[in-house]
Parts: structure tokens; C-alpha cells; sequence
């Protein structure tokens, strides 16, 4: 405790002896670091959010031209047999 106490003393003492203009740049180190900080980090965890959405609606978009493919070539099998151009044993249903 008395450590912490002697720390803060020095601190203390250390700003008293700056000059304003020092104290000013100090504080604004103390004040803009910290946000800088924070705007790095939150660039990047958009970076990979944007990366993890086109990731995503690539999938989707993938997905539907199957499903589209799919049921068009369904849809026409299905057609055959039921005008009984094809046997369901030769289709590919």
C-alpha cells in the first residue's frame, strides 16, 4: 500500500514539473491512443464481418442456382413421364 502511495507521489510530483504545453500533449496521448486503439480493432472485426457475409451470400447464391437447376430439370423429367415420352424406369426421377 505504501508502495502504490509512493508511486502516485511521483507521478504526482512529475506533472506538476511539466510545463502546460507538456501537460496538454500528455493528455491528449491519454486520450486519442485509447481510441485509436479501439478504431483498429473494430476496422478489423468489420473487415472479417464483411469477409464472412460475402462468404455467405456466395453460399446462398450457389445454393439457388442448384435448387433452380434442380427443379427445372425436374420439372421436364416429370413432364416426360406424365406424356408417357419416357418409362419411369428410364427417367431420372
Amino acid at each position: 500500500m505504501k508502495n502504490d502511495h509512493n508511486v502516485y507521489n511521483k507521478m504526482s510530483s512529475g506533472l506538476r514539473d511539466m510545463s502546460l504545453a507538456s501537460k496538454i500533449r500528455y493528455s491528449y496521448l491519454v486520450v486519442v491512443m485509447p481510441l485509436l486503439i479501439i478504431i483498429v480493432i473494430l476496422v478489423f472485426s468489420l473487415h472479417n464481418l464483411n469477409k464472412n457475409y460475402d462468404e455467405l451470400i456466395s453460399a446462398a447464391v450457389r445454393a439457388s442456382s442448384f435448387s433452380l437447376d434442380f427443379k427445372s430439370d425436374f420439372d421436364y423429367e416429370t413432364y416426360l413421364v406424365i406424356v408417357e415420352s419416357k418409362t419411369f424406369d428410364e427417367s431420372d426421377i
